[in-house]
C-alpha cells in the first residue's frame, strides 16, 4: 500500500516537474498528479488521477478527458470494454512520469534476481491515446530494478525508496521531494 503524502520529481532529459499527492478514502487510494514541462520540444501541462483498490490494483485512471477502468479482469474506456489486446494488461505506464514504475514494481512483487514480463497500457498525456505494450522488470537488488521496454528497446536501471517510489531514473527523472537519503 502506498503511504499518504507528496512526492515530486524533476525531469532530467527535458525540463519538467511533477507533483504527486497520495490520499486514502476508505479502501481506495487516490493518486493525483500535476505535470508541467517540455515534452518532445513543446510545452505540456497535464495531470492524471489513479484510483487503487485495497490490494493496490488499479481501479481507474483519468487523464485529460479520458477514463479507463478495470473491472472483473477487463479494461474499459468509460463504460465500453476494450479489445482482447488489453485483457493481459495488469497496470499502466505513462512516459512523462516515473510513478507508473512504482505501480508495476508493486504489482510484480519480485524477489532479488527475479525477472517477469508484463503487459501494460501505455498512456500518452499529450493527445490522450493509449496502446498495449510489453515490458520486463528484473529486481537487481533490494532497491534497484532493471526496466526493459520490450516493444521499443529502451532499458534503464532505476533506484527506488523504501515505498518503491523512484528516486533515480538515470537521465530521465530524479526525486526532489521528499529527499531520500538511501543510495546503493
Amino acid at each position: 500500500m502506498l503511504p499518504e503524502g507528496i512526492v515530486m520529481w524533476q525531469g532530467l532529459h527535458e525540463p519538467s516537474m511533477e507533483l504527486l499527492r497520495v490520499t486514502r478514502h476508505g479502501d481506495i487510494t487516490q493518486v493525483e498528479s500535476s505535470f508541467a514541462g517540455v515534452y518532445e520540444g513543446a510545452p505540456l501541462q497535464a495531470g492524471y488521477t489513479v484510483e487503487l483498490n485495497a490490494h493496490g490494483g488499479i481501479q481507474s485512471v483519468r487523464w485529460g478527458d479520458r477514463w479507463l477502468a478495470r473491472r472483473d479482469g477487463r479494461w474499459y474506456l468509460g463504460y465500453l470494454p476494450l479489445g482482447a489486446d488489453f485483457d493481459l494488461c495488469c497496470t499502466i505506464d505513462i512516459r512523462q512520469t516515473p510513478f507508473t514504475n512504482t505501480l508495476a514494481i508493486k504489482e510484480l512483487e519480485l524477489a532479488v534476481g527475479e525477472t517477469k514480463t508484463i503487459w501494460v497500457i501505455f498512456l500518452y498525456l499529450n493527445g490522450g491515446g493509449f496502446v498495449p505494450q510489453q515490458q520486463q522488470y528484473t529486481r537487481l537488488s533490494e532497491r534497484r530494478y532493471r526496466f526493459d521496454n520490450l516493444d521499443g528497446g529502451f532499458v534503464a536501471d532505476i533506484e527506488v525508496d523504501a515505498n518503491d517510489f523512484v528516486v533515480d531514473y538515470p537521465e530521465l527523472f530524479q526525486q526532489v521531494y521528499p529527499l531520500s537519503l538511501h543510495h546503493e
